[in-house]
């Protein structure tokens, strides 16, 4: 995210997609050029399940390109295939069986 908020409209003066990397070169003045790789995959735990649940970490991968209409834009695509939905239900079970261990008659169904 700190790579996208660096980037403004205009400052991508050329870059490479290969379909696995990106790599962009930035106009950081008025004569200077540098070149960075974007960033991808990224680690991210994003809230998908009830907050008072650890949050399961997944991989994202994230894309730039410039719309010649709509300037810059930046997207995170998920890139773990749903696996955080089976980490989600763990973190749950867990979580539930913390919470319910001293109370009678509960069972967990995960």
């Amino acid at each position: 995210m700190k790579f996208a908020g660096t980037v403004e409209n205009g400052t991508i003066a050329s870059y490479g997609d290969d379909g696995v990397t990106q790599k962009a070169t930035v106009k950081t003045g008025v004569a200077s050029k540098s070149d960075a790789v974007i960033p991808s995959p990224v680690k991210l735990k994003p809230y998908r399940t009830f907050t008072e649940v650890e949050q399961p970490e997944s991989s994202f991968i994230f894309r730039m390109k410039e719309d010649k209409y709509e300037g810059i834009q930046c997207a995170l695509f998920e890139a773990d295939g749903g696996a955080w939905k089976l980490h989600a239900m763990e973190n749950i079970q867990e979580y539930l069986e913390e919470q319910l261990d001293n109370l009678p008659g509960f069972t967990i169904i995960s």
